[in-house]
C-alpha cells in the first residue's frame, strides 16, 4: 500500500536549489518509496534517509533525502534533501 506523501518547507527549499531534471529524480524517488514504505530502513522514532546516485551532464550526484515514515498515518514526510555532487571521470581509453 502507498503511503500519502508530504514535502516539509525545509525540503521545498532544497528542492528548488536544484537542477530541474534533478528535481524531478528527487521527486521520482520518493514516490517508489512511498509506494514501498516498508523497505526503508527505520529509527524507532520513524526517521530514515533514502539515497541515490545520478549521473547528469557529467556530474556525478549523490542525493539524500531525509524522511519520516508514519505507519499510524501511512504518510512519509520529506523532511530535507540534499545533494552532492562532484564531477564524474569520463572513462579512460588506452
Amino acid at each position: 500500500m502507498s503511503y500519502a506523501r508530504h514535502l516539509a518547507g525545509d525540503a521545498l527549499a532544497d528542492l528548488r536549489e536544484l537542477d530541474p531534471p534533478l528535481q524531478e529524480d528527487v521527486l521520482d524517488e520518493v514516490e517508489i518509496v512511498a509506494g514501498a514504505p516498508w523497505r526503508l530502513r527505520v529509527n524507532v522514532q520513524g526517521y530514515a534517509v533514502h539515497d541515490f546516485e545520478r549521473i547528469k551532464s557529467d556530474i556525478r550526484h549523490v542525493v539524500f533525502i531525509r524522511v519520516h515514515r508514519d505507519d499510524r498515518r501511512q504518510t512519509l514526510s520529506v523532511l530535507s534533501v540534499a545533494d552532492y555532487s562532484r564531477p564524474h571521470p569520463a572513462p579512460r581509453t588506452e
